[in-house]
């Protein structure tokens, strides 16, 4: 067999990913005492050091909590050399990006129960990206059709992430969409299909404030929140389909979870991912 530049490359890239010999012998077709003798002719490793599976799940959880390189080095006890050869070998990396989600509904309702309300609007912020916001439209309230356009919307967003992070929403956001998804007939994303956190616990068993609240944490850490802040009568207002009481509600959303990603990032590392399911 001829060994050209692309072969050689392709050898290459077999052997880091840890094929043994007769595989690759197999894959380019060619003979074992072949691949051997361009093993040795290109200085390409003959033999791969093979680490444990639960060393390499590791290393990719501490890669999606935003350790550096040299941290992960410290943690695993490697070298920094070997950290990038691992994560380059088996694609750690890729393996570690999760497209995650900040989630926040506004709602109007007697005693915050689903039953007895609906969903004004809701937005999602891709970490480091777009924001999805969405509200409810006056002809919707004067048509009796209320949130049920907003439902669909809102579980097809959902789906687009990985994990989804909220505040309180374990008690209260989560519980109220699945109401209201399940209430019209549609399918909730069952258990497992997503990753979450609940930040608010974070924030209470892991730092004493005189209150748990996302603005009481937003204010002390110094993140900027609630320029629109809580005004009931505009909450009224909406419920008759008032659009400037639906902008200022969906305003205030927005912020939320612009407030909630920044908060998120600052204190992340002092709790773990999880493999909570939504």
């Amino acid at each position: 067999m001829k060994w050209n530049k692309e072969k050689v490359e392709k050898l290459e890239k077999l052997r880091e990913e840890g094929f043994t010999i007769k595989q690759i012998a197999r894959i380019l077709n060619t003979s074992y005492k072949s691949v051997e003798t361009a093993l040795d002719r290109y200085n390409i490793l003959r033999e791969v050091k093979k680490y444990p599976k639960g060393m390499l799940n590791r290393i990719t959880k501490l890669i999606k909590q935003g350790y550096t390189y040299k941290e992960i080095a410290s943690t695993i006890d490697l070298t920094v050399s070997q950290i990038k050869e691992i994560v380059k070998r088996y694609n750690l990396k890729e393996k570690a990006v999760e497209k995650i989600g900040f989630i926040d509904i506004e709602n109007f309702s007697f005693n915050f129960k689903a039953d007895e309300g609906i969903i004004i609007s809701y937005c999602i912020k891709e970490m480091d990206g777009e924001l999805i916001a969405n509200v409810i439209k006056p002809k919707e309230i004067e048509k009796n059709i209320y949130d049920k356009r907003l439902v669909k919307d809102l579980l097809n967003d959902i789906k687009k992430f990985d994990r989804i992070i909220g505040y309180y929403a374990s008690r209260f956001d989560i519980p109220f969409i699945r109401s209201r998804v399940i209430y019209y007939g549609l399918r909730f994303p069952p258990y497992g299909s997503h990753f979450f956190n609940d930040v608010y616990y974070l924030v209470k068993y892991k730092f004493q404030l005189h209150a748990n609240k996302l603005r009481t944490a937003c204010e002390f850490l110094g993140i900027p929140s609630k320029e629109h802040s809580f005004k009931p009568e505009m909450w009224l207002k909406a419920l008759k389909g008032n659009e400037r009481a639906l902008k200022y509600i969906l305003e205030h959303n927005k912020e939320d979870v612009i407030s909630l990603e920044a908060l998120w990032k600052k204190i992340y590392m002092y709790g773990l991912l999880g493999k909570r399911s939504i």
